[in-house]
């Protein structure tokens, strides 16, 4: 008995009116998937650089701190040497009659003071450089002498170009950007998979029977088979409609998060540039005042040895010099504050004129 030969090929085909919009929604929103990805690696680079700047304004506030507890002491040590040498020369004076017990009591009274605010001092002064030496990952007993900065040269920054630093390196406005291209990538693939889905099948098929195998090959019978389904729902109880307007919802809600974020946002940008810049005057002015207060305090010194002025009137002198000392670190300490705020919130650096993003070796 010869066997028969038997030939057949199939082709099957199929359209899906639901996958295609999928693969139709991929295929227009390739890029912007792609762009998606870069600003989300964008992002975290800009985050990176966000968290070393605001390492810098940390240290910046711990820096100030030591300086101004060191100078707290510096004065604390001379205000306890000047208080016992005009205890001494109080008690000269008044033993000749010169000053009154009362004015000699309290030169007696203002020693002891000192001795005690010269140890407040001392013990603040090691708070602060054991909080700078732990923040920087030093011994906690490390010494550190803290220098005091130079007189800044930048007194102003414009407040736009503050703005519009801050829209290009904030790593803030990046998130709000990623946010909104993706509510809105969301909407139109909700509305794209919420149509009604159709769905075609069709086959081609060729067969033959032959006794041998080149017969086989030979005017092949052909099959054709089609079928068409479409699925379109009567009632799905407002499922597909309800996918579409929370997916709205959720859009005009992150829409309006984020203009309230970029309010806030600009709102610190304003307020910090319009306090930096007064911060130059105020650095002039406390510079002037330190410098004023110094010499008076000197003069009503030179007055008291000799008996031309009160003890009062010393005490009141050096007191108005300590505070000017004070003022005068206080106000380059809240400009540096200020400025480090600031280049946190834009990471650019208006000194010199650079961005921290753009320069920052990754």
């Amino acid at each position: 008995m010869r066997g028969k030969w038997l030939r057949g090929i199939i082709i099957h085909f199929r359209y899906d009116t639901e996958e295609s919009a999928y693969v139709d929604f991929i295929r227009k929103n390739v890029v912007s998937f792609e762009t998606a990805v870069c600003k989300k690696y964008e992002k975290s680079r800009k985050q990176l650089v966000y968290n070393i700047s605001r390492v810098s304004e940390e240290v910046t506030s711990l820096f100030f701190s030591l300086a101004l507890a060191q100078k707290e002491y510096e004065m604390a040590k001379n205000s306890k040497t000047i208080a016992d040498s005009l205890f001494t020369v109080g008690s000269q004076r008044f033993k000749i009659a010169s000053i009154t017990q009362a004015d000699l009591l309290t030169l007696k009274l203002d020693a002891l003071n000192a001795g005690n605010t010269l140890e407040n001092a001392r013990t603040t002064l090691n708070r602060a450089m054991s909080q700078l030496a732990i923040y920087l990952r030093m011994e906690k007993t490390t010494s550190i002498v803290a220098e005091m900065p130079h007189e800044p040269i930048l007194t102003q920054i414009d407040v736009s170009k503050a703005i519009e630093m801050a829209h290009l390196y904030n790593p803030k406005y990046a998130e709000l950007r990623q946010r909104r291209l993706e509510s809105e990538q969301n909407l139109q693939y909700t509305k794209r998979s919420s149509a009604f889905n159709a769905q075609i099948d069709a086959s081609i098929g060729f067969n033959q029977v032959a006794d041998n195998f080149s017969d086989a090959y030979k005017k092949p019978l052909h099959q054709e088979l089609v079928s068409v389904s479409v699925s379109i729902p009567l009632i799905d109880w407002g499922i597909r409609k309800g996918k579409v307007n929370k997916a709205k919802s959720d859009l005009a809600l992150t829409l309006t998060e984020i203009e309230q974020d970029d309010l806030k946002m600009k709102e610190d940008i304003v307020l910090a540039v319009n306090d930096f810049n007064i911060q130059g005057k105020l650095i002039k002015a406390a510079h002037e005042a330190r410098d004023i207060a110094s010499v008076a305090y000197q003069q009503i010194q030179r007055r008291f040895m000799i008996g031309k002025t009160d003890v009062n009137s010393l005490l009141l002198a050096r007191s108005r010099q300590d505070d000017a000392q004070r003022n005068y670190i206080t106000a380059l300490r809240n400009y540096w504050t200020v400025y480090y705020h600031i280049q946190s919130l834009t990471l650019y650096n208006f000194e010199h004129d650079i961005s921290l993003y753009d320069h920052f070796n990754f």
